[in-house]
């Protein structure tokens, strides 16, 4: 039995999270207007957005074609695809260079990424506290950011792993292709409204 996905519910939470991320970048942009040339900010935003806009489409698309996926797999591929498609962009034209195998060394690391998050964060409350239980933290974090680093090592000696080209040609051409992207959304669009008011006179 596959995954049940609500679209009304999918909306709604896409909504409010978009909400949420709006909010959230207004209010740091008042505290401090030099994060919107801040790339680690710009990157953050990003992914967040594809994580709320897009993650939850092609969740439902995958569900439709391959309903007997297991549910934490397609999580995992979505989310990460859905944050890599919209900071690639944002990264070629920063560093002009994209990783070819991204996508499968982010869907390696990301279940321990939270882990290392939580328990790093707890170190740092605890380091200037009672350091034997920041130590403590530590060493429950450590096994996941072994992994995560064996994982960014290893994928990073994969031959042609990095694709490198200059910024400008690469802003150029994925502009070329959001352009035709948008236009055909549009055309898709005109056409289907043109035939549902045929459909209505009819």
């Amino acid at each position: 039995m596959g995954p049940n996905w609500n679209m009304s519910s999918t909306t709604l939470g896409t909504g409010i999270g978009f909400g949420a991320l709006n909010f959230s970048i207004l209010f740091l942009l008042l505290i401090d207007p030099f994060l919107s040339i801040n790339w680690a900010f710009i990157l953050s935003v990003a992914a967040t957005a594809g994580l709320i806009l897009l993650a939850p489409q092609f969740q439902k698309i995958w569900v439709s074609h391959l309903p007997r996926t297991p549910k934490l797999f397609v999580f995992l591929i979505t989310l990460t695809f859905s944050a890599q498609l919209v900071t690639y962009p944002i990264l070629g034209f920063m560093v002009g260079e994209i990783s070819l195998i991204s996508l499968l060394a982010n869907t390696l690391a990301m279940p321990t990424v939270a882990w290392v998050t939580v328990f790093g964060f707890l170190t740092l409350i605890f380091a200037t506290v009672y350091a034997p239980l920041a130590s403590f933290f530590i060493y429950l974090a450590l096994p996941a950011a072994i992994w995560i680093e064996w994982v960014a090592e290893t994928f990073a000696k994969v031959p042609f792993a990095q694709v490198t080209f200059s910024p400008l040609i690469f802003f150029v051409v994925i502009s070329a292709i959001a352009i035709g992207v948008l236009y055909k959304t549009k055309r898709h669009n005109k056409i289907k409204n043109l035939r549902e008011r045929q459909g209505i006179e009819r």
